[in-house]
């Protein structure tokens, strides 16, 4: 289960249990910009690795100061 769907379900919990006010208004709002950047951030990381060469993707960095005696 992902993070949000456990932070909608507490939030509706606690709406069952009759718990309200600002603090679950915030917790609301928390999730919701959660979810909105979670995709903004997803959108970001697409535009970067656009232009990667993929020889460069799989390649790994070298190794430096190991030794191998």
């Amino acid at each position: 289960m992902a993070r949000s769907e456990v932070g909608a379900g507490v939030l509706v919990l606690s709406l069952s249990y009759e718990i309200g006010g600002p603090i679950v208004t915030v917790a609301m709002l928390s999730l919701a910009l959660n979810l909105a950047l979670t995709g903004v951030f997803i959108l970001i990381v697409k535009r970067l690795i656009q232009n990667v060469p993929e020889s460069a993707a799989t390649q790994s960095p070298p190794v430096t100061g190991v030794s191998t005696d």
